[in-house]
């Protein structure tokens, strides 16, 4: 009499690997590839940063036409050292100037969050501020 065996089959096992390696590259691909997880995440934060300069920028801005306002200053007057002045988290050169309603300048942000050095352009008819990475 043949004894019942009992357990998986060779054929079943190497199924059930195969289905596990081709799970594990789908999954590593969707981690680390262009459009993966880290990448997205590496875009994401890029996106913040820059958000957070234009940020500070833009709350220096309106402290500064503020202050123009009121003491009757104009927009032409204004220097990155003045600018420097409202800014909370990094500093422009302080011999930034205005010129035909924008000034074009390097920010340097402080020790934080932010890394990097930026291009910030302000323009002060429209009052928008844009901020690029170098």
């Amino acid at each position: 009499m043949l004894k019942e065996q009992k357990g998986i089959t060779l054929v079943a096992l190497v199924v059930t690997i195969i289905v596990l390696l081709i799970l594990a590259g789908v999954t590593i691909a969707l981690v680390l590839g262009q459009n993966g997880i880290i990448g997205k995440a590496q875009t994401a934060n890029a996106s913040q940063e820059a958000a957070a300069v234009k940020d500070d920028v833009t709350s220096a801005l309106a402290a500064l036409l503020v202050d123009i306002n009121a003491n009757g200053k104009t927009v032409s007057s204004i220097t990155g050292a003045d600018l420097n002045k409202e800014l909370n988290s990094g500093t422009v050169p302080a011999g930034a100037a205005v010129s035909d309603n924008t000034m074009t300048a390097v920010y340097t942000p402080n020790a934080g969050t932010v890394t990097g050095t930026y291009d910030i352009t302000i323009d002060f008819s429209t009052g928008t501020v844009t901020a690029v990475k170098k």
